[in-house]
């Protein structure tokens, strides 16, 4: 059956998240590392499949610390629906203010790239090269990876200052300008028009984001499923290679372009290698 882009429509939770809301969540796609046990969320696992991890293998573990929360939880936690069966990748979802979403409109600006990053240094213990997660240390190496995934909005000054920080070779912005629903875009919409791009560039900084959201809307009821995009993810690709990619000279995207083409990219490259 061909895959149907209307489909994605995304209809937001109508329920409040509760207080007590995690700000981590572990998730693995098939087993994850040092021997934790493990829930797969890999679709194509049924209830009584089993296998033994081939301990030989290094697992790469993947940490994202967002500054948005609902649609970035959504899009990276699903993505084990691409994931083969025997792999094996944990993956920790962070956003450090918490949240507000689906119809609690309490107010709630969501985290910044200043939060991102002080939520790193505040966990991160250099002379060890580990994490602290849910208070459990994680020691890091060069196979791993960490994401900062933020959006530009006004947060351009904020995102020229820390791109100048020095951080470990495994750590990596993702930013998208104006936010993730340009990376949301390519994936369930396709390759933004000239007049579109002008459109945003009309615009005011402070409301790009929305009327990005407001064009997403327009295209599918209640926006673009972040829990689907994930199955698209190199259409995504496509899409934003035929856009091209460009950023400015401080390694900010410009606008309708989201350096989460190069997680895209590095995450497709390490599935191949357990093909």
């Amino acid at each position: 059956m061909p895959f149907e882009v209307k489909s994605l429509s995304y209809d937001r939770p109508e329920q409040a998240v509760p207080q007590d809301y995690r700000q981590v969540k572990l998730y693995n796609f098939g087993e994850s590392r040092d021997g934790e046990p493990v829930s797969p969320l890999n679709a194509r696992l049924n209830s009584t499949y089993k296998r033994v991890v081939d301990q030989a293998r290094p697992t790469r573990l993947y940490i994202i610390i967002s500054g948005g929360e609902l649609k970035e939880r959504h899009y990276f936690s699903n993505l084990g629906c691409i994931v083969p069966i025997g792999c094996a990748i944990p993956l920790y979802f962070i956003c450090p203010t918490g949240i507000k979403s689906g119809r609690n409109h309490a107010p709630h600006s969501g985290s910044s790239p200043q939060d991102i990053f002080d939520y790193w240094t505040a966990n991160y213990q250099t002379a060890t090269n580990s994490l602290i997660l849910l208070g459990r240390t994680y020691h890091l190496t060069e196979n791993d990876r960490v994401y900062f995934v933020s959006d530009v909005d006004d947060f351009s000054l904020d995102l020229q200052s820390l791109l100048k920080v020095d951080t470990p070779p495994f750590v990596r912005w993702a930013i998208s300008n104006p936010c993730v629903e340009v990376w949301l875009y390519y994936s369930c919409i396709g390759v933004p028009s000239k007049d579109l791009c002008q459109l945003l560039e009309n615009e005011s900084i402070s409301n790009r984001s929305q009327k990005l959201k407001s064009l997403c809307n327009e295209q599918h009821k209640g926006g673009i499923d972040p829990r689907k995009a994930s199955a698209v993810i190199t259409t995504a690709i496509a899409n934003a290679r035929s856009f091209g990619y460009k950023e400015d000279a401080q390694g900010i995207p410009l606008l309708f372009c989201s350096s989460l083409l190069h997680f895209a990219e590095e995450f497709m490259e390490y599935l191949s290698t357990f093909e």
